[in-house]
């Protein structure tokens, strides 16, 4: 893969991204995903694609949703997936630093992420970008760009704990 780009995704994506939502067991009808990319427009998510030589190889969606138990909004990922043949070559965390990016842009002071159990390959994912299960695979890291602020008990091996006021922890 010589060549890597993050964009929003757009209607002529379509065919694409229904092929990648198949891969998550989310089958979808091509024609149907622009008005589901208007409405996360509209309602302040984003949907970016990652172009790999021209080709569509991976997408990540994010929301930021307002909490009543901080101030700062909490970016979600919502989706995230990269093509089989496009795997183990840093397609995943370029989509995951875009979608942090933008949560970072919206004030989001933490993410989080949700995967079903069975996703051996997301958890094994999660995990290599330092993401710390809290239970059911929730997960999440702050947005803020000012470092990371572990729960006390979660932080790997040589990184300092702080108590940050939730549950979740973060990666780095």
């Amino acid at each position: 893969m010589s060549r890597l780009a993050i964009r929003p995704a757009r209607d002529a994506d379509g065919t694409a991204i229904a092929g990648l939502l198949a891969q998550l067991g989310y089958p979808a009808e091509p024609q149907a995903l622009g008005a589901r990319l208007a409405a996360l427009e509209a309602g302040g998510a984003a949907a970016f694609v990652a172009e790999a030589d021209g080709v569509v190889a991976g997408l990540v969606t994010v929301t930021v949703l307002p909490v009543l138990h901080q101030d700062a909004p909490v970016g979600m990922l919502t989706a995230l997936v990269v093509s089989d043949s496009a795997r183990q070559r840093g397609v995943g965390r370029a989509l995951v630093d875009r979608a942090e990016a933008f949560a970072r842009e919206r004030g989001c002071g933490r993410m989080i992420v949700t995967t079903a159990e069975p996703r051996e390959d997301a958890h094994a994912f999660y995990e290599r970008m330092r993401v710390r299960a809290t239970g059911g695979w929730g997960c999440g890291r702050r947005a803020d760009g000012g470092g990371i602020r572990w729960p006390e008990g979660c932080a790997p091996a040589g990184v300092k704990s702080g108590v940050d006021g939730g549950t979740d922890a973060g990666f780095a």
